[in-house]
């Protein structure tokens, strides 16, 4: 029994080596593993009860959740969530004794979770992209309106200053997220 069970460990050791990309993102992807992921992050072992009443408060924004809350994320944990994740080689989840632990495989899940959060590269490029996108606004709107400028710098410069910024980065960005997804 017990080399039955090594070679289980060692099985799943190999597939947490080999989780692609794509199944990183379908964990993180869904709301409800997502949430799997970050509780597993701080308790490695959980009762599936515990599980669903901290994810299904996170849902309604109360504690203790609705029993109709509670009850739908205990079962789609039950019958959907954790068994996927137990398959990719991220929890160990034994339907029987309704419990969920940590595997290897979550490591790399937890890896991309925090390289997401850390560089806030979304919220970085959006930003930049609409002060960008305002400059020029508002550099159209002035000349449209009369105002003078500087004879230094025309209207029509700073417009294709702020255009030629903005293609750069924008370009910059493209090309940084092609060779990332390599």
């Amino acid at each position: 029994m017990e080399t039955v069970r090594a070679e289980r460990v060692r099985y799943r050791r190999d597939e947490a080596r080999r989780l692609a990309r794509t199944d990183i993102h379908e964990i993180l992807g869904n709301d409800r593993r997502r949430r799997v992921m970050e509780r597993l992050r701080r308790d490695d072992f959980l009762a599936l009860s515990d599980l669903s009443a901290a994810i299904a408060a996170a849902e309604a924004g109360e504690s203790p959740p609705p029993r109709r809350v509670r009850r739908s994320v205990y079962a789609s944990l039950h019958q959907t969530h954790l068994p996927k994740l137990d398959s990719m080689g991220v929890v160990a989840y034994d339907a029987d004794a309704k419990v969920v632990r940590y595997e290897p495989g979550a490591e790399r899940v937890i890896a991309a979770m925090d390289a997401v959060e850390s560089t806030g590269t979304v919220d970085r490029w959006a930003w930049s992209y609409l002060a960008l996108s305002v400059l020029a606004l508002l550099s159209f709107l002035a000349h449209v309106a009369g105002v003078s400028t500087p004879t230094f710098l025309a209207t029509h410069h700073w417009q294709g200053i702020v255009l030629s910024v903005l293609a750069v980065s924008a370009a910059y960005h493209c090309g940084r997220r092609r060779s990332v997804r390599r």
